[in-house]
């Protein structure tokens, strides 16, 4: 055997390549023609990926049972069905100019969606599904490498505000539930002090036979005082922490970032709208606002940034963390309202905080010291509508034809 295989050669292989080698230089040569024309006639298609993680629920489930599904798979789904739904992708398609070409060819606005919606890839990394949290990769393809990351962050961000509208009804419900807890333990425990009260009265020193029974239906009846108000205390405490936790999910500590560009040319000015010099704001969400100053450059503002671990406004930093990632994401938005502002340059970032009261309402009433003064704040980030309204209120106030509101009592 060993003879029979060191007697292998590879000449007939060779013979039967010279005695074919038209056939095989053809193919080779369709083979690479067909390669090189798929290389130069295909478009090119770029895929941005970013990472996404949904922080678990904070509320224990022997509170109150979780108002988000606790597997992510089934969040991830809802959220998807609302930020990959027509009206959004519509929205991105056109604030992005997707897809030029199929829309000069007046493709449909649904199979434009349908066919954004198909290039949207979601798919799980981590799941932990005793916590509830988990994260997840948003993936989406297009010939523009940088279209393609600027819509990326924006699916991004709508993934990430509807989860945290979701939160927020969340701690908004938790808190209600609790209340109502709380309610029910107080009338409990005002009933029982009820109770001991009376029976102490009436009897007290009447029946010494009785009294040893007695004596240990109110030690009992203590007791049980004692835990209803250590449950009470329970109950305080926890209302405490699911209002610190629905205040975090609220922003209700925040500040607002704002940018200003620098100066452009009345052409541009011209191009996006603001040639008059008017102050603006859009409807959709985040609230994104600006005005033109007098060197011709623009102050932009949008969003809200959580505060610092510390709780104190010295704290947050502008170049690191939320408030960067926020900075980011509102220079990507600009750049995106119009082809005259792709090139728009930053030249400082800043932020402020929101004041807010504890029933949401602003502040409007007269000044402390002066009925011929009115005090009017405490907008809670919609001062760019609020101001020029409540303005022109407090100006029929001094005409005398309207009164203050109650809810702006001080």
């Amino acid at each position: 055997m060993n003879d029979e295989l060191s007697s292998v050669s590879l000449a007939p292989y060779v013979d039967i390549l010279h005695r074919h080698r038209l056939s095989f230089v053809c193919t080779l040569a369709v083979g690479l023609l067909l390669t090189v024309m798929a290389v130069v006639v295909l478009p090119n298609v770029y895929l941005s990926t970013t990472l996404v993680t949904i922080e678990p629920q904070e509320v224990p489930a022997q509170y109150v049972s979780a108002g988000v599904t606790n597997h992510i798979q089934d969040r991830l789904k809802i959220l998807g069905e609302k930020v990959l739904s027509r009206t959004q992708l519509e929205r991105i398609i056109q604030q992005f100019n997707l897809y030029p070409e199929r829309r000069a060819k007046h493709a449909a606005t649904e199979q434009l969606v349908n066919y954004m919606r198909g290039r949207v890839d979601l798919e799980v990394t981590k799941e932990d599904e005793n916590a509830g949290g988990g994260s997840f990769e948003l993936s989406f393809e297009y010939t523009d490498p940088v279209i393609a990351q600027q819509v990326t962050g924006e699916l991004a961000d709508g993934f990430i505000a509807e989860d945290r509208r979701g939160r927020t009804q969340q701690a908004a419900a938790t808190t209600a539930f609790l209340n109502d807890r709380l309610a029910n333990a107080r009338t409990k425990l005002d009933a029982k002090a009820g109770e001991i009260k009376n029976f102490k009265d009436r009897y007290q020193g009447s029946l010494p036979q009785d009294l040893q029974v007695n004596l240990q239906t109110l030690s009992a009846l203590q007791n049980r005082l004692q835990t209803a108000n250590e449950a009470q205390m329970a109950l305080d405490e926890r209302r405490a922490q699911v209002g610190r936790e629905m205040a975090d999910a609220r922003n209700v500590t925040i500040t607002s970032p704002a940018g200003g560009a620098a100066p452009v040319s009345p052409e541009v000015l011209k191009a996006i709208g603001l040639a008059d010099g008017k102050p603006f704001y859009t409807v959709d969400f985040p609230y994104l606002w600006g005005r033109l100053r007098e060197d011709n450059s623009i102050v932009w503002g949008a969003g809200l940034a959580d505060p610092a671990p510390s709780g104190r406004l010295e704290d947050v930093r502008i170049d690191s963390g939320d408030p960067a990632r926020m900075f980011a994401s509102l220079e990507r938005r600009i750049r995106g309202l119009h082809p005259a502002l792709g090139d728009a340059r930053f030249t400082h970032r800043w932020g402020g905080p929101i004041l807010f009261r504890e029933n949401w309402s602003p502040v409007f009433d007269r000044h402390p010291a002066s009925r011929d003064a009115l005090i009017i704040g405490a907008f809670a980030g919609h001062g760019v509508a609020l101001s020029s309204y409540l303005g022109a209120w407090a100006a029929e106030i001094f005409l005398g034809r309207r009164d203050l509101p109650e809810w702006g009592r001080i």
